[in-house]
Protein backbone atom coordinates (compact mmCIF):
# COMPACT_ATOMS: atom_id res chain seq x y z
CA UNK A 1 0.00 0.00 0.00
CA UNK A 2 3.30 2.73 1.05
CA UNK A 3 4.74 1.84 -2.41
CA UNK A 4 1.14 2.67 -4.10
CA UNK A 5 0.99 5.86 -2.34
CA UNK A 6 4.47 6.97 -3.42
CA UNK A 7 3.91 5.78 -7.35
CA UNK A 8 0.21 8.15 -7.11
CA UNK A 9 2.39 10.69 -5.53
CA UNK A 10 5.38 10.59 -7.93
CA UNK A 11 2.84 10.44 -10.84
CA UNK A 12 0.97 13.25 -9.99
CA UNK A 13 4.23 15.27 -9.36
CA UNK A 14 5.72 14.22 -12.53
CA UNK A 15 2.50 15.36 -14.28
CA UNK A 16 2.39 19.06 -12.60
CA UNK A 17 6.35 18.98 -13.85
CA UNK A 18 4.68 17.95 -17.50
CA UNK A 19 2.32 20.72 -17.15
CA UNK A 20 4.37 23.57 -16.20
CA UNK A 21 6.89 22.84 -18.69
CA UNK A 22 4.72 22.76 -21.18
CA UNK A 23 2.84 26.24 -19.97
CA UNK A 24 6.10 27.30 -21.04
CA UNK A 25 5.32 26.40 -24.90
CA UNK A 26 3.77 29.33 -26.37
CA UNK A 27 0.24 28.34 -28.45
CA UNK A 28 0.60 30.27 -31.24
CA UNK A 29 3.86 29.54 -33.14
CA UNK A 30 5.21 31.35 -36.81
CA UNK A 31 7.04 28.83 -39.22
CA UNK A 32 8.30 31.28 -41.88
CA UNK A 33 10.81 30.98 -44.63
CA UNK A 34 12.20 33.21 -47.18
CA UNK A 35 13.40 33.00 -50.79
CA UNK A 36 14.75 35.82 -53.59
CA UNK A 37 13.10 35.11 -56.75
CA UNK A 38 14.72 36.71 -60.04
CA UNK A 39 11.52 37.87 -61.36
CA UNK A 40 9.83 41.13 -61.00
CA UNK A 41 7.46 41.14 -57.98
CA UNK A 42 4.08 41.60 -60.42
CA UNK A 43 5.22 38.19 -62.10
CA UNK A 44 5.55 36.49 -58.76
CA UNK A 45 2.28 38.06 -57.67
CA UNK A 46 0.39 36.85 -60.80
CA UNK A 47 2.14 33.19 -60.06
CA UNK A 48 1.19 33.07 -56.14
CA UNK A 49 -2.65 35.15 -56.99
CA UNK A 50 -3.45 32.30 -60.60
CA UNK A 51 -5.23 29.44 -59.59
CA UNK A 52 -4.02 27.89 -63.14
CA UNK A 53 -0.79 28.46 -62.24
CA UNK A 54 -0.66 26.44 -59.30
CA UNK A 55 -0.83 23.32 -60.48
CA UNK A 56 2.61 24.09 -62.36
CA UNK A 57 4.50 25.06 -59.27
CA UNK A 58 2.53 24.43 -56.08
CA UNK A 59 4.39 20.49 -54.94
CA UNK A 60 1.33 18.84 -53.94
CA UNK A 61 -0.07 19.02 -57.35
CA UNK A 62 2.69 19.08 -59.92
CA UNK A 63 2.52 15.67 -60.43
CA UNK A 64 -1.34 15.42 -60.64
CA UNK A 65 -2.69 14.31 -63.84
CA UNK A 66 -4.74 17.68 -65.57
CA UNK A 67 -8.00 15.73 -65.79
CA UNK A 68 -7.91 14.74 -62.41
CA UNK A 69 -7.83 18.91 -60.55
CA UNK A 70 -10.48 20.91 -60.90
CA UNK A 71 -11.00 24.61 -60.61
CA UNK A 72 -14.39 26.09 -59.05
CA UNK A 73 -15.16 29.20 -60.74
CA UNK A 74 -17.38 30.59 -58.09
CA UNK A 75 -14.53 30.31 -55.70
CA UNK A 76 -10.57 30.62 -56.59
CA UNK A 77 -9.82 27.27 -55.56
CA UNK A 78 -8.19 23.89 -57.21
CA UNK A 79 -8.49 20.84 -55.85
CA UNK A 80 -7.51 16.92 -57.06
CA UNK A 81 -10.04 15.33 -54.65
CA UNK A 82 -7.18 14.76 -51.96
CA UNK A 83 -6.18 18.32 -51.38
CA UNK A 84 -7.96 21.90 -51.78
CA UNK A 85 -6.29 25.63 -52.39
CA UNK A 86 -7.80 28.60 -52.36
CA UNK A 87 -6.98 32.18 -52.61
CA UNK A 88 -8.52 33.55 -48.88
CA UNK A 89 -7.51 36.83 -49.80
CA UNK A 90 -5.40 39.70 -51.21
CA UNK A 91 -3.65 42.68 -50.47
CA UNK A 92 -1.22 44.28 -52.47
CA UNK A 93 1.69 43.15 -49.82
CA UNK A 94 0.48 39.58 -49.04
CA UNK A 95 -1.97 37.19 -50.29
CA UNK A 96 -3.27 34.03 -48.31
CA UNK A 97 -3.63 30.74 -49.68
CA UNK A 98 -4.78 28.04 -47.78
CA UNK A 99 -4.26 24.37 -48.30
CA UNK A 100 -6.76 21.73 -46.76
CA UNK A 101 -7.02 17.95 -46.89
CA UNK A 102 -9.43 16.20 -47.85
CA UNK A 103 -9.07 13.05 -45.41
CA UNK A 104 -8.71 15.10 -42.00
CA UNK A 105 -10.01 18.52 -43.06
CA UNK A 106 -6.88 19.73 -41.69
CA UNK A 107 -5.86 23.42 -42.91
CA UNK A 108 -3.22 25.73 -43.11
CA UNK A 109 -3.35 29.15 -44.01
CA UNK A 110 0.11 29.99 -45.86
CA UNK A 111 0.72 33.95 -46.28
CA UNK A 112 2.97 35.07 -48.91
CA UNK A 113 4.92 38.31 -48.33
CA UNK A 114 6.40 40.02 -51.70
CA UNK A 115 9.00 42.54 -51.00
CA UNK A 116 10.24 44.13 -54.20
CA UNK A 117 14.30 44.53 -54.90
CA UNK A 118 16.13 45.73 -57.01
CA UNK A 119 17.36 42.85 -58.77
CA UNK A 120 13.60 40.67 -58.43
CA UNK A 121 11.87 40.15 -55.17
CA UNK A 122 11.91 38.47 -51.92
CA UNK A 123 9.31 35.88 -51.18
CA UNK A 124 8.63 35.85 -47.38
CA UNK A 125 5.69 33.02 -46.80
CA UNK A 126 4.79 31.85 -42.95
CA UNK A 127 1.95 30.38 -41.50
CA UNK A 128 1.04 29.94 -37.69
CA UNK A 129 0.67 26.69 -35.86
CA UNK A 130 -1.79 26.90 -32.89
CA UNK A 131 -2.36 24.53 -30.32
CA UNK A 132 -4.58 24.65 -27.05
CA UNK A 133 -3.49 24.04 -23.98
CA UNK A 134 -2.89 20.42 -24.05
CA UNK A 135 0.53 19.24 -23.19
CA UNK A 136 1.15 17.08 -26.32
CA UNK A 137 -0.45 19.36 -28.81
CA UNK A 138 2.02 22.30 -27.35
CA UNK A 139 5.37 19.75 -27.49
CA UNK A 140 3.86 19.43 -31.50
CA UNK A 141 4.79 22.91 -32.03
CA UNK A 142 8.50 22.09 -30.74
CA UNK A 143 8.67 20.40 -34.35
CA UNK A 144 6.50 22.47 -36.22
CA UNK A 145 9.24 24.17 -37.44
CA UNK A 146 10.77 21.48 -39.05
CA UNK A 147 7.46 19.99 -40.32
CA UNK A 148 5.73 22.66 -42.15
CA UNK A 149 9.26 24.57 -42.57
CA UNK A 150 10.31 21.81 -45.51
CA UNK A 151 6.79 22.24 -46.74
CA UNK A 152 7.23 25.67 -46.79
CA UNK A 153 10.88 25.44 -48.37
CA UNK A 154 9.82 22.86 -50.96
CA UNK A 155 6.38 25.91 -51.66
CA UNK A 156 8.86 28.29 -52.36
CA UNK A 157 11.92 26.32 -54.17
CA UNK A 158 8.76 25.40 -56.75
CA UNK A 159 7.73 28.97 -57.17
CA UNK A 160 11.42 29.97 -57.56
CA UNK A 161 11.71 27.80 -60.55
CA UNK A 162 7.87 28.38 -62.05
CA UNK A 163 8.78 32.87 -61.70
CA UNK A 164 11.50 32.64 -62.67
CA UNK A 165 10.85 30.95 -66.14
CA UNK A 166 7.95 33.84 -66.80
Amino acid sequence: MRHLKALALSLIFLSLIILAFAALIPSKVKVSRALSINANQATVRGCISDTNSWQLWFPYFKNTPKNNIYLTNSEQKLSDGKYTLGLVSSTDSILQLQFITSKSGASIVFYYNIINQQQGCVVNCYTYKISSWLPWQKFRNLIADNVLGSSIDSNLAALKNYAEKQ
